[in-house]
């Protein structure tokens, strides 16, 4: 009888013990929020912010823009130690689905909650989603909304083509990264040129352009992300105007769609 109590005391004490060592608190009950980036001041305004500059800038919107929109929820656990386990994701979009997983795994904390002085787990929810963007020539800037697109964008990047696109400023030029340096020149001299978007720009900005080529050297399908909603209609709109001389070709000469991925940083 004395063994028994013994041993179920023992095993009663160290059950206690693991679940105090594997409690996971909400962002709301702990005194300090993970850190993400380094913030002058750690608060959940910070921390939200962070992982919404995160989610953006790393999502891959490649495999994303064949949908004209998605929306996931995703709840995780930051644990003690600073990793991130326990991922759950609620939505209807397969694609998204797999997205946020990856963002998530690679998701890098400094450092984790804190409560009494001390690391604890944190469980967290939020939102991720996608929206596709739109330019009408007729009536201009508009949103796309509803159920997945039936095609496909192109899945081969304008620099692996067999022969990448060209401005005909690259006829002549010989450099193989030329239009890629044209793109980015346009981009920057836009933004630089045009007094309402410089007010949006006060501090460093990372803006992440995706566009495709279409086989007659039209471009389509413009995607900017960035903090200002300001700066993505606008150079969205620009984006779509932007005419290339010569499409991308394969190994047979055809003329292919591509596609251009870059973030730029200002």
């Amino acid at each position: 009888m004395k063994a028994f109590t013994f041993s179920f005391m023992f095993v009663l004490i160290a059950n206690l013990a693991l679940n105090a060592q594997t409690k996971v608190y909400n962002s709301q009950d702990v005194d300090s929020l993970p850190i993400i980036e380094d913030c002058e001041e750690p608060s959940i305004d910070c921390f939200q912010e962070d992982l919404k500059n995160y989610i953006e800038q790393n999502i891959d919107i490649v495999n994303l823009v064949k949908h004209t929109s998605a929306k996931a929820y995703a709840q995780f656990v930051i644990s003690a130690s600073g990793e991130i386990k326990d991922i759950k994701i609620r939505t209807t979009n397969k694609t998204l689905e797999k997205e946020s997983y990856k963002l998530l795994r690679k998701l890098k904390i400094q450092s984790p909650a804190t409560l009494k002085g001390l690391a604890v787990d944190m469980r967290y929810v939020t939102p991720i989603s996608f929206k596709r963007t739109m330019i009408n020539e007729t009536e201009g800037f508009s949103e796309y909304s509803g159920r997945p697109t039936e095609t496909e964008g192109p899945n081969i990047a304008f620099r692996d083509a067999a022969t990448p696109p060209s401005f005909k400023e690259c006829n002549s030029s010989g450099n193989e990264s030329c239009f890629e340096d044209l793109v980015i020149r346009r981009i920057l001299n836009f933004l630089e040129t045009s007094k309402s978007l410089s007010r949006e720009r006060k501090d460093e900005m990372k803006i992440k352009i995706y566009f495709q080529i279409e086989p007659n050297g039209k471009v389509s399908n413009s995607l900017v992300v960035c903090k200002s909603e300001k700066i993505i209609k606008k150079l969205s709109t620009f984006l779509n105007t932007m005419k290339v001389s010569e499409a991308a070709k394969n190994q047979n000469g055809e003329s292919i769609s591509t596609y251009f991925l870059k973030t730029v940083i200002l």
